[in-house]
């Protein structure tokens, strides 16, 4: 009894959600809908009856109420296989016109596939045109080139002949340009010896630190190397520019040691000019107007001045000394120098021994 009371409930709500879910498919117009409402509806007013029934109400108890139940049930058979069949052709119609949009398609892609294989049938009529004119085109321009490369042919023959003069006459230039090089750089070697040439003058002859450090090596071993320290002969380069390191006992001597130029505190190329100019005046030059040339200062142009008159003095006094000799012998002057290194040799060793 507990079991049918609750299945007469869960009847009912079942079918009023059956009906909830179905209005608003009535509302959009289906017409198989409609039924399958109007069936559930039938359900529902038969289920109402039975309700009244088990309650003890016999007020609408007739024969029709007692088995409108089962009416209402065949009914929904009824609908069912009807809305079933309705949704098949629905299915079937969307088939249809899905069959139909398709064929469509693949008609419309074979009436593209007819148009592009006209089309490249055209473009190939047209690349075989193309081909036909440009083969023509291409033996025309081959005729001319060759005629074109004969002419060549015959101006290169010509011209070889021209490079084969101008090779004689570019030899002879070459070698007036050496000629007039060395004459031009005889001439600025005999106007510097002659006191008539300016700083920039000077500059062109020694241009920078580079051809000076060049200059004054080649001149301080012009006799050949000999290591200071052990007397071996052979030499490498050194990591300063341009000096000799002795490959036995490894010591590295400077282009600047040992001459005038050791330890010198501003530039070497106006140190050349400086002593080139204080020679060539025979020491007769200002330390005044050697500052405003050289743009240093008076103090640094006068100690420097001192110590080139000493090493012309000591030159003048050496055995070897010739008074046409040049102003860069006084460049190896290396006493002053070898002079304080025997200084600080003996304070070196006064040094150790009261260690």
């Amino acid at each position: 009894m507990v079991e049918f009371g609750v299945g007469i409930l869960v009847l009912p709500a079942t079918l009023l959600h059956d009906l909830l879910r179905g209005l608003p498919r009535v509302a959009a117009g289906q017409r198989t809908a409609r039924f399958f409402l109007l069936a559930h509806a039938l359900v529902a007013i038969s289920v109402g009856f039975l309700i009244l029934r088990k309650l003890g109400i016999n007020t609408f108890t007739t024969t029709a109420t007692v088995y409108s139940m089962n009416v209402a049930f065949v009914i929904e058979v009824v609908v069912l296989s009807y809305a079933l069949g309705e949704k098949i052709k629905s299915i079937k119609d969307a088939t249809i016109r899905a069959q139909g949009k398709l064929v469509k398609q693949l008609r419309k892609k074979h009436e593209v596939q007819e148009q592009l294989v006209e089309q490249l049938q055209h473009n190939q009529d047209l690349k075989d045109q193309l081909n036909s004119e440009l083969e023509s085109l291409v033996a025309q321009r081959t005729d001319e080139l060759r005629q074109q490369s004969d002419t060549i042919a015959a101006q290169n023959r010509e011209l070889l002949q021209a490079n084969g003069l101008l090779a004689l006459q570019s030899a002879a230039i070459e070698k007036l340009n050496t000629d007039l090089q060395r004459d031009l750089q005889e001439a600025k070697t005999a106007r510097v010896l002659s006191k008539e040439v300016n700083f920039g003058e000077f500059s062109q002859i020694y241009p920078d630190k580079d051809a000076c450090l060049v200059y004054l090596a080649n001149l301080k071993w012009a006799d050949g190397y000999q290591c200071r320290k052990c007397g071996h002969e052979k030499y490498c380069d050194g990591r300063e520019p341009h000096s000799r390191r002795c490959t036995k006992c490894r010591y590295v001597e400077s282009a600047t040691a040992y001459t005038l130029l050791q330890k010198c505190k501003f530039s070497i190329i106006k140190a050349f000019y400086a002593v080139f100019l204080i020679y060539t005046h025979k020491g007769n030059y200002s330390s005044q107007e050697l500052s405003r040339v050289l743009d240093l200062r008076q103090g640094t142009c006068w100690s420097f001045s001192q110590k080139v008159l000493e090493a012309m003095r000591r030159r003048r006094h050496a055995p070897d000394f010739d008074e046409n000799e040049g102003w860069t012998h006084v460049l190896l002057d290396a006493t002053g120098t070898e002079t304080e290194d025997a200084v600080m040799g003996v304070g070196e060793e006064a040094s150790s021994t009261r260690g």
